[in-house]
């Protein structure tokens, strides 16, 4: 992938696709300050609720019948009912990510930056990151990956 060949990437979708895909903290935990009803089950004060943003970024009834994939045009061409609180890689409301904007931001220029100055291609023997993903803090693939990367001629 080099920034020549795809001139017409919209980086602001494509890095949001990728946060929604695969995000990098797949999980956050929570615990209930008052008791509750969600979806007729009573939730007492005080249960430890872990809120997978990974199952949530791709469940169809958000994400329509593509979730699964990884498609960056769904950011240029959300349905009017859609529920932007549907998108948890960040979490939301007041105990959501302090840092989004920011990792936002620096998530585009670092691409922009890397993607004009080199191109990158994976090694052929390195597993698909999708089926060798290993939970822990911070998502990461088990075995890493190594990359092909060659400057660019100016």
């Amino acid at each position: 992938m080099s920034i020549s060949n795809h001139s017409w990437l919209n980086f602001s979708c494509v890095c949001r696709e990728s946060l929604r895909y695969i995000p990098p903290i797949p999980l956050t935990v929570r615990e209930t300050r008052a008791d509750d009803v969600l979806a007729g089950y009573h939730i007492p004060a005080g249960t430890v609720v872990y809120v997978v943003a990974n199952a949530i970024n791709r469940l169809p009834a958000y994400w329509g019948d593509t979730a699964g994939e990884f498609n960056p045009d769904r950011w240029d061409n959300l349905p009017a009912e859609w529920i932007p609180s549907a998108f948890m890689t960040f979490s939301q409301g007041s105990r959501g990510c302090i840092g989004r904007k920011f990792s936002e931001t620096e998530m585009k220029v670092v691409l922009c930056s890397l993607l004009s100055m080199y191109e990158f291609g994976r090694d052929d023997w390195t597993a698909d990151p999708e089926t060798s993903k290993m939970c822990r803090v911070v998502l990461r693939p088990k075995y890493g990956i190594t990359l092909k990367i060659s400057a660019i001629e100016k």
